[in-house]
């Protein structure tokens, strides 16, 4: 088989993965306003009957076409060879970023509302986003860019174009980092997330990886603020404050007879980042199941009452 014929035996790989998920109008309508913002063609193959025959007809078509220019031309063999190789590499580079493309987008249709505000998606947005996302390859990564463009489509000015660009910087282990930071955040009663890392040197933390080296590193590419000095503290709200860690709550509060009725909370040493804030929602962290023990034991105090209790399910 020659350089062109390879590369073309993986050109309709991935044109058979917009399947049954895009069957419903919603998806038809949602396919084709990413493509008409983006100018990437998104297909429901097995609606179209005639897409495969199409796309064979038209990989057919472009082998034959470059084979007659190269014939018509006056370049020796060896210079033909290398037109045609080249040829070939561009095309497979095409090809799998369109079989990323296509992955990313197959993997979001999963998380579409039935009344996800389709017009409201900016093309701007789109254009940036499969700019970035088209070169990854790797399935966990691809999976943050589904989440992302599925969060987007759901609620537009979820995820910033900062977070677009930040993440097309991130590696694998950057991003498993990240993650295992995100095992120690809670959220508040706004539902926002709050990193809490009371000590750096701490057990809890190392077993994640968590030390000083790392949270200088997720400092450094943007996705948390590391603050030295006395550390970061948030306000009560009427002398209490509530968070949810997964399934669990925990409730803090002002004792009784505590002198000092205002009063800020510690929370530690890292602050989440815009950027953060957005990934740290779809970063799917696991649970540590010592860490909500963790925290009460370290916010209970002769100031203030910590207590936790289950969710219900």
């Amino acid at each position: 088989m020659d350089p062109i014929n390879a590369g073309l035996a993986i050109a309709t790989t991935g044109t058979a993965l917009l399947g049954a998920k895009a069957a419903s109008p919603i998806i038809i309508a949602l396919l084709d306003k990413l493509s008409e913002a983006s100018g990437i063609i998104f297909k429901p193959w097995q609606i179209r009957r005639n897409a495969l025959a199409e796309a064979d007809a038209a990989t057919i078509k472009a082998a034959a076409d470059i084979r007659i220019g190269l014939m018509k031309s006056n370049f020796d063999q060896n210079a033909q060879e290398l037109i045609l190789r080249a040829e070939a590499t561009r095309m497979i580079q095409a090809m799998r970023e369109q079989q990323n493309i296509d992955t990313i987008v197959y993997n979001a249709l999963e998380n579409i509302n039935e009344k996800a505000p389709i017009d409201e998606i900016d093309a701007d947005w789109v254009n940036n986003f499969f700019d970035k996302a088209r070169l990854f390859s790797n399935e966990d990564i691809q999976n943050l860019w589904s989440q992302i463009l599925a969060g987007e489509i759901n609620r537009p000015s979820t995820f910033s174009r900062r977070t677009i660009n930040t993440l097309s910087d991130l590696d694998k282990e950057d991003a498993e980092l990240f993650r295992n930071l995100c095992s120690f955040t809670v959220k508040d009663e706004e539902g926002e997330n709050i990193a809490i890392i009371l000590n750096v040197n701490g057990d809890i933390y190392k077993e994640q990886k968590i030390n000083y080296t790392a949270i200088s590193h997720l400092d450094s590419i943007g996705l948390i603020n590391l603050e030295h000095g006395r550390g970061v503290a948030i306000p009560f709200n009427e002398n209490k404050r509530k968070f949810t860690y997964f399934e669990n709550e925990i409730n803090i509060s002002l004792r009784d007879d505590s002198e000092n009725k205002r009063i800020n909370l510690n929370i530690g040493f890292v602050v989440l980042t815009k950027v953060g804030q957005e990934l740290s929602k779809i970063s799917q962290p696991v649970e540590n199941i010592n860490f909500i023990d963790y925290l009460a034991n370290n916010w209970s105090d002769m100031i203030f009452n910590a207590s936790k209790k289950d969710l219900p399910q």
